[in-house]
């Protein structure tokens, strides 16, 4: 994959369109200070190739710009696997997505929304993420490729990529005979298994799965002749059992009738006397309960009297006792009102103290008011002697033209390339020198400049030319000098170019020599470093305010300080000492606050008092009230009772007439319960079950006529199926097909052990790749360390997990190595696993400040390995230390900070 360019837009720091590029094939170097957007647009890449554009969540929440309600946006042009894409996406608010292909020298649209995703996602990894942002599980080569700023490290590889890895080295280690091997086999394998091990089925597969099927079914089908086969015999046996059982029944239909008729007559009679019984027992409880009836109303009258006596002499007492009562709750009631004045009195001191508590408040706020203006007012003045600093020097500036690093390092190497041309150039011509004894004319014939010439005595000329110089001089003759210059018209064409590109480069400055060139370009760095002073000095006097909300903020404070002056005026000729009118008012409040406390005690306690006496008063009323209505209420009751107009007398008399009556009532049921018990059970059940075992055994006579004539009908046609000879062909049949299967399925087993021995074998070798990238990796940190002896160890994941120095054998872990060498080891594995997966096309490294730990010795080191991979791959550095790279002669250099828009 390589990247062509990239623009952002409305992304984190990266408000409005941001764009770069293009980039060229070999290095590229991204360079800008902290916080200014550099990760923001690795991130921005990432999404762009690897994110579903709708996804939804807290991290793609953090895109938006802060404090801005924006969508973020990006475009990405790259080409993969040999076609030239863009792809466009938004998210968030009205998300999309688009991939287009270069068709014909245009890009043309070749999927959208989700499919655009997906699609953008398959060019470089099949792996997508479930949920979420992608993560570097998800990135397929590119977690090789792509180092986010402090993740250096590799923690392990995904499982796909390993294997890939693992897979692409083994294949390089093995000689196209053992491949042939294995296409074979392969092949072989493929007729009868799936690649994830199922037995293969449909077109190009063996005949196994044909010959399971064949034998399941002719299984099942002589199964099922056999099963109809015993049915046949079961269906003889059962129609002999049903006959037999036929007989059976009649026999006890016949009798249990004779029984039945002689249990219905003595059911008949037993009916009888229990009705007589029945209605016997019914007047005796009549009897019985009107006699308890009038018992019961007799006690009640007698009870009623009793209670009624009890009452009145309850009433009396009560009434006696309220009036004292009364009095007692009359002088409650006055304590409670004097206790509530003396609250009352107390509670307004308290809100005076706490008047001048607030007004000492007031004057204290006043005077930090007034000390926060003062400050910001001296902010505001040292932010604009700033300000207009830096306007001057913006003014300063204006209308010239300065180069600056990166165009001052091309200029100077264009002087150096010119130079270098015109010492060639002086190398390949004939130089020809004359310093005449007189003076003399001649004419220059063939060299730099031909035509006449004119010489006085002494006059020193030197002409060139090439392939020769030739000069006739008057009344003297022709001096020519030649030699072997063949390529002088090239060396002078190169030098013709060199002067050329120089002017392109020094045309925007007005200035032609080397001297005022650096010159021009020391001036712009002043002045750039004079405004940054300013700019810094500025930001630390605003911190995080500007100078519009501090003039805000002391607009705000005067008007609060006119507020309050408006509020107390005495407080505009003579400022009030804060501190000792809060002292006076606390004291004051406070001495008002415990005097009031105990004043709401004293009149909580007069009010509690008042209040149960008030209770202990209603309780009597109420206990009167009650009394006197229950009083009445037995008084009407005993009225209601006594309505009769009969005496205690009569009365009595009545109740034992019905006492008599109820006694006879009860000898006459005890009679017919006799009789009763004279029976043996109960003869009405007993014919009832005798009734319900006739109907059960006429009905199990019917059934089992049915099933016999149903089973017999069903024996016939079974009888005349020829079951046997059925049977015996359908056995020939199903071993000839098991005879068949068992050959096929035990080529296919043999088939699947070769395989999985094969692949056993093939695993093993892929295991013994991790030495290729030890190998890889040791080499470039022995560079890197000046040679240093050693051995690099990588785990299962090929993350580096030991270092084995010099020839001693015992390896020490990664963690225990300085923080230069970890990062210069991780850098190392990471270049080694992109040389092993390599899969034919040149793909993008992606280092984001990385190597902030590594000296100046080691570095210079791992630039020269930087030069080495920018042949094979492309590199994109991402950095806040431009000049650490300036030895990266020919890199294409970006300044995110002039890019931003």
């Amino acid at each position: 994959m390589i990247l062509h360019s990239i623009t952002v837009e409305n992304w984190r720091c990266l408000v409005g369109e941001t764009t770069v590029g293009p980039f060229s094939e070999g290095l590229n170097i991204l360079y800008a200070p902290n916080a200014t957007g550099k990760s923001t647009l690795f991130e921005a890449l990432r999404c762009a190739l690897m994110d579903n554009h709708g996804t939804q969540g807290e991290d793609v929440q953090q895109l938006r710009p802060w404090g801005r309600e924006l969508s973020p946006r990006v475009m990405v042009e790259f080409s993969a696997k040999g076609c030239r894409y863009r792809v466009r996406k938004r998210f968030l608010d009205r998300p999309e997505s688009l991939l287009e292909r270069m068709e014909g020298g245009t890009y043309r649209p070749l999927a959208e929304g989700p499919k655009a995703d997906s699609a953008t996602r398959e060019l470089f990894s099949p792996k997508a993420p479930k949920k979420g942002m992608s993560r570097p599980e998800h990135w397929g080569i590119q977690q090789v490729l792509w180092t986010p700023q402090g993740k250096l490290e590799l923690e392990g590889l995904s499982g796909d990529l390993l294997s890939s890895i693992r897979q692409a080295l083994s294949v390089q280690i093995l000689d196209s005979g053992i491949r042939a091997v294995e296409e074979r086999l392969k092949a072989r394998y493929g007729t009868y298994f799936t690649p994830t091990g199922r037995l293969r089925t449909g077109s190009g597969a063996s005949s196994l799965p044909v010959l399971e099927d064949s034998l399941r079914a002719k299984e099942r089908e002589l199964e099922s002749k056999r099963l109809e086969y015993r049915e046949s015999e079961s269906l003889s046996m059962r129609v002999k059992a049903l006959a037999s059982r036929i007989e059976e029944l009649r026999k006890e239909a016949k009798s249990s009738g004779e029984e039945l008729k002689k249990l219905e007559k003595k059911a008949s009679e037993y009916n009888s006397h229990l009705g007589e019984l029945v209605k016997a027992e019914a007047e005796e409880k009549a009897a019985e309960s009107e006699y308890l009836r009038r018992k019961t109303m007799l006690g009640q009258m007698s009870d009623i009297r009793g209670e009624i006596g009890e009452i009145g002499d309850k009433v009396t007492s009560l009434r006696n006792s309220l009036p004292e009562l009364e009095e007692e709750v009359r002088i409650s009631s006055v304590e409670l009102e004097t206790k509530k004045a003396e609250f009352a009195e107390a509670r307004n001191a308290k809100d005076k103290g706490e008047a001048l508590l607030a007004r000492a408040r007031e004057g204290r706020r006043l005077a930090l008011l007034q000390d926060k203006i003062r400050k910001e007012s001296e902010t505001l003045e040292e932010a604009c002697r700033a300000k207009e600093e830096l306007e001057r020097l913006k003014s300063e500036g204006a209308g010239r033209s300065f180069p600056g690093l990166a165009e001052i390092q091309k200029i100077r190497k264009a002087f150096e390339i010119l130079q270098e041309a015109r010492i060639m150039l002086d190398a390949s011509l004939i130089t020809l020198e004359i310093t005449p004894a007189a003076p003399f004319r001649g004419r220059v014939d063939s060299g730099e400049n031909p035509g006449p010439v004119t010489l006085g005595q002494g006059d020193k000329v030197r002409m060139q030319g090439a392939p020769e110089v030739c000069i006739e001089v008057e009344s003297f003759g022709k001096i020519r000098a030649f030699g072997s210059c063949d390529k002088a018209d090239e060396v002078r064409a190169a030098f013709e170019e060199s002067r050329n590109a120089l002017s392109q480069m020094t045309a925007p400055y007005g200035k032609g020599s080397k001297m005022e060139l650096e010159e021009l370009y020391e001036a712009g760095s002043g002045l750039a470093r004079r405004s940054e002073k300013e700019k810094t000095r500025l930001a630390a006097v605003l911190g995080r305010n500007t100078m519009e909300s501090l003039e805000e903020s002391r607009a705000r404070g005067q008007k609060d300080v006119q507020t309050i002056l408006e509020n107390f005026p005495e407080w505009k000729e003579n400022l009030p000492a804060p501190m000792e009118l809060e002292r006076e008012a606390l004291a004051e409040r406070a001495a008002a606050a415990e005097r009031a406390a105990s004043a709401e005690t004293a009149r909580d306690g007069a009010q509690a008092a008042a209040a149960e006496k008030q209770r202990e008063l209603d309780r009597e009323r109420h206990t009167l009230q009650s009394l006197e209505e229950r009083q009445e209420n037995l008084r009407e009751k005993l009225r209601m009772l006594e309505s009769d107009g009969k005496s205690p007398e009569e009365r009595q008399t009545e109740l034992s007439q019905f006492l008599l009556r109820w006694d006879s009532f009860r000898t006459k049921a005890g009679e017919y319960r006799r009789l009763l018990e004279a029976y043996e059970g109960d003869p009405v059940e007993t014919h009832r079950k005798a009734r319900e075992t006739e109907k059960r055994l006429s009905t199990a006579l019917q059934d089992v006529q049915m099933d016999l004539a149903r089973e017999e009908t069903r024996l016939e046609i079974t009888s005349g199926k020829g079951l046997y000879s059925l049977i015996a062909d359908l056995e020939e049949e199903f071993e000839e097909l098991r005879r068949r299967h068992r050959a096929e399925k035990i080529a296919a087993d043999s088939v699947g052990l070769l395989w999985d021995t094969y692949g056993a074998c093939r695993q093993e070798l892929a295991e013994t790749v991790n030495r290729i990238v030890e190998e890889k990796a040791t080499e470039m940190v022995g560079k890197i360390a000046g040679n240093r002896k050693g051995r690099l160890v990588l785990n299962e994941g090929m993350a580096p997990s030991a270092f084995v120095p010099g020839e001693t054998g015992k390896g020490v872990d990664v963690s225990t190595l300085s923080g230069g060498e970890r990062e210069q080891v991780h850098f190392a594995v990471r270049l080694a696993l992109a040389e092993a997966a390599g899969s034919g096309e040149r793909q993008l490294l992606v280092l984001d400040d990385i190597l902030m730990a590594t000296d100046g010795l080691r570095f210079p080191r791992i630039l020269e390995i930087l030069k080495e991979t920018a042949e094979n791959l492309q590199v994109l550095i991402l950095t806040c230390q431009p000049d650490r790279f300036l030895n990266l002669a020919g890199a294409n250099r970006f300044n995110l900070e002039s890019l931003k828009g």
